[in-house]
């Protein structure tokens, strides 16, 4: 979003028409840091209707700011006041106020609730496409089948009746939703349910996996398909396809940013099972429960107390508030007590998700497990110091060889590194996903941006004479968009290393692609990448660490709650370290994530 105060070339003509509107209010607006767009945006909409009063005026453009500003923190609705009500039906607001839920204006109330037609629009979709399923029979098996595959594939595993649960459920229902918090098997539930599904007859090329990004993708893949130990080709599971992401099953065009699958060109599965459900927002929802084929499954998994997608809507939330076949996944196999560590980390994600910082605080001091330092906020910048210097020196290059590793040449022979080479690549690769420095924000002493820059200049120092480029060997990186040229994908993860192309020597940013590792010049992907030794919350999604090192801001931000220190901490295998002040660990456990939608109430309408 531009920080630019002057509107957008396309309404720049118009904008001393605001001002004679709005007067002071538009730059008001602006300085509160609504954003210049979105006031814009405003703006440009009551210029559709040119005959409203001066008050008229004034109550629709603060309700359309008030309704922008909450598409943005994620909510699709907001209350409509009376105000606005009043407006309703009149004359002069018929161009872009309506009370019809099929009408083309721009804004739409119903029942109270203030919306954007096309959020409305994506909201009733899903839910005649969620309640569509619900007439659907299940899948028609034998008893004497369902006891022969269950027994083959059951007596083999250590599944909990509930894990049982849920792989029958997903296996007969043609919509089933799993969730649980982590450690309770959601990707073993995955594992069995496709040894059932071919035990059952099911052909594995009619079975997708998926998942809302790159990350997610390639963690369930491991996480699953390592379950099964190496395949061999005559293994029916052999033919089943690595998981993918969302935007590749449904065929998005970058070029034309639109989806190309829709009910005629249906995604060709007859089950499509989706994990890391809690990441995907009102429109990816709508359009992938919509392509579903009507005569084949779809299987949600997702971890509910997480946080909800960065987009708009809380759609697991919603789904599981009003889908009847929800199985609820209680049991943590981390609790053992062999895994105190996993146990500690349980314990304190458990305090946080009840809202209760006086059971977290306790936790963090008693590990193992977990730790926290608590800084006082004066004080924070200089910790920070420290804390960089440490985990950069017992961490980051705390591995055999480390220098060596990024500091030789990489040669690609017909694009491909040889087999030595991908050893050592891949164990730079294991190393970097042992650990990682979680953030809230990007900004501030305490956000991605000063940690990662505090970094690559450390890495600098130890490396390169002369000044740095922006990217050197040895820097962990994230996609910060989908590149379907190249096949990578926001929240992608990758490493900067020498590589020898034949031609030259230079940096590239290699990422894995089907057990193997793929070379791409720094210079085609200018734009899309970011330094990654921390990363924001939201980023980390769909990844799990053996350490987590999770940084509290020294003072309040919107985004702090309790949703968002939950994900952090779950990301933890094996140990997390909690830094910042007390105040903002009991403000964040102490709030939750509010948004307003619909979708549930839809679902649930006769």
């Amino acid at each position: 979003m531009t920080q630019s105060s002057a509107p957008p070339g396309a309404v720049r003509h118009r904008y001393e028409g605001f001002r004679a509107w709005y007067g002071d209010r538009l730059d008001s607006a602006i300085g509160e840091e609504l954003g210049p767009e979105l006031v814009h945006h405003a703006a440009e909409l009551l210029a559709m209707a040119p005959e409203l009063l001066d008050d008229e005026r004034d109550v629709i453009f603060d309700a359309v700011l008030e309704s922008l500003v909450a598409l943005q923190a994620g909510s699709t609705r907001i209350r409509a006041t009376t105000q606005l009500q009043a407006l309703v039906g009149t004359p002069a607001t018929s161009r872009i106020l309506s009370s019809d839920p099929l009408a083309f204006t721009p804004l739409i109330v119903v029942d109270d609730w203030l919306y954007h037609q096309r959020t409305l629009h994506y909201e009733r979709s899903l839910a005649r496409a969620v309640r569509a399923r619900h007439v659907l029979g299940a899948a028609q098996w034998s008893d004497a089948d369902i006891e022969r595959a269950t027994t083959a594939v059951f007596d083999s595993s250590r599944l909990s009746d509930e894990q049982r649960e849920a792989v029958l459920s997903a296996a007969r229902l043609p919509l089933c939703i799993v969730t649980g918090g982590p450690g309770t098997g959601k990707t073993s539930i995955v594992a069995a349910l496709l040894r059932l599904l071919v035990e059952l007859g099911v052909a594995p090329q009619s079975i997708a996996l998926a998942a809302p990004t790159g990350k997610a993708a390639n963690r369930l893949g491991e996480s699953v398909f390592g379950q099964f130990g190496p395949l061999e080709p005559t293994d029916a599971l052999a033919a089943v396809e690595q998981p993918s992401t969302l935007h590749r099953l449904l065929r998005y065009s970058g070029a034309g940013g639109r989806f190309r699958r829709d009910e005629t060109d249906p995604i060709p599965a007859d089950w499509v099972i989706v994990d890391e459900a809690s990441m995907i927002d009102l429109v990816l929802m709508e359009r992938l429960v919509r392509c579903v084929a009507p005569d084949a499954h779809l299987v949600l998994l997702g971890d509910v107390e997480q946080l909800p997608s960065v987009d708009t809507g809380t759609v697991l939330r919603d789904l599981i508030g009003a889908e009847p076949f929800v199985v609820r996944l209680r049991e943590s196999f981390r609790m053992n007590p062999a895994d105190p560590a996993g146990r500690s980390i349980l314990g304190l994600a458990e305090a946080v998700r009840h809202g209760d910082a006086e059971a977290a605080a306790e936790r963090l001091a008693q590990g193992p497990g977990v730790s926290y330092t608590d800084v006082d906020s004066t004080e924070y910048r200089g910790e920070l110091v420290a804390f960089v210097q440490d985990w950069f020196d017992t961490r980051l290059t705390a591995v055999d060889d480390f220098w060596e590793l990024i500091g030789r040449r990489y040669p690609l022979v017909d694009g491909r590194f040889d087999e030595p080479d991908t050893e050592r690549i891949a164990r730079l690769f294991a190393h970097f996903d042992r650990f990682r420095i979680l953030c809230l924000t990007r900004v501030f002493a305490a956000g991605t941006g000063a940690l990662n820059e505090a970094f690559h200049a450390r890495l600098a120092r130890k490396t390169i004479v002369e000044s740095a480029p922006d990217l050197i060997a040895g820097e962990p990186v994230l996609m910060l968009r989908n590149d379907y040229e190249r096949g990578l994908f926001n929240g992608d993860q990758g490493i900067v290393l020498w590589v020898d192309t034949g031609d030259d020597v230079r940096f590239a940013a290699v990422f894995p692609e089907g057990g193997e590792y793929r070379a791409h010049h720094l210079s085609g992907l200018h734009g899309q990448l970011t330094h990654a030794w921390a990363m924001t919350v939201h980023k980390s999604q769909g990844s799990e660490f053996d350490e987590v090192a999770l940084l509290l801001p020294e003072e309040d931000v919107p985004i702090l709650s309790r949703e968002l220190l939950y994900t952090g901490i779950t990301r933890a295998r094996r140990h997390v370290h909690v830094l910042g002040p007390r105040t903002m660990l009991d403000l964040g456990i102490s709030r939750m994530v509010r948004r307003y939608s619909g979708l549930r109430e839809a679902i649930s309408a006769p």
